[in-house]
């Protein structure tokens, strides 16, 4: 009795750690090319507006989905050189490399871990990110991006953003600088199929490494 009890036990202990690292939903993760660009102090390629750095699949606790299953891909032959790859090219552009390079290494770390093939998780990271343009939505509730600029509350910042994906679903990343805490990454909760924006679970919210007041910095020399 007592080695079936002990079975039973080690079985359930199983199952629960494989239900943890189970696929739930993805993250797309947004950069601020001058929160980054500061941050990493080095030659950096300078947006005006979020750029893509990945669709994330993670589990209902927002962490890393994990796989053994990841293998590369030729996103080149993937993408074509059409609409698909002028889109990429504009929203998910390399910063601190090669645009195809950002690209097969998204892929690898993270979309071929996910229940997509490689041409939707392409295509529908780039029709995710043209549902949301997140400095229009900062800049409707008063926040402008400047280097010698004004603090704003983190609340302001998520009320702004839930206002265009009507959802709960901001996680805000942070650089802590000299001058405080400069936005770098958002990062915004997306359902299974990668197709609409959803509520974050409320321990996704944990990741968030912001103060409560956020600088939407410019770097210096822009």
């Amino acid at each position: 009795m007592e080695i079936k009890l002990l079975f039973l036990s080690t079985l359930v202990l199983l199952v629960c750690c494989i239900a943890r690292n189970n696929f739930d939903h993805f993250l797309l993760v947004q950069t601020w090319p001058h929160g980054y660009c500061e941050r990493i102090q080095r030659n950096c390629s300078i947006r005006n507006y979020f750029v893509i750095h990945g669709l994330w699949p993670v589990t209902a606790k927002g962490k890393a989905f994990l796989s053994r299953k990841r293998k590369r891909v030729n996103v080149s032959d993937t993408i074509g050189r059409g609409n698909l790859f002028k889109d990429m090219r504009y929203y998910w552009p390399g910063l601190t490399k090669t645009d195809l390079n950002l690209w097969e290494d998204q892929w690898f770390a993270h979309g071929s871990d996910s229940p997509l093939v490689p041409l939707d998780y392409f295509q529908r990271t780039i029709q995710l990110r043209k549902l949301v343009d997140l400095v229009k939505a900062l800049r409707d509730v008063g926040i402008v991006p400047r280097y010698k600029g004004f603090t704003h509350h983190k609340s302001t910042y998520r009320q702004g953003i839930m206002k265009i994906t009507g959802h709960n679903n901001t996680i805000l990343k942070c650089y802590s600088s000299k001058r405080g805490h400069l936005l770098s990454e958002v990062m915004l909760c997306v359902d299974a199929d990668a197709r609409n924006f959803i509520d974050c679970n409320p321990e996704e919210f944990q990741q968030q490494n912001c103060g409560p007041d956020i600088l939407f910095s410019k770097v210096k020399t822009m």
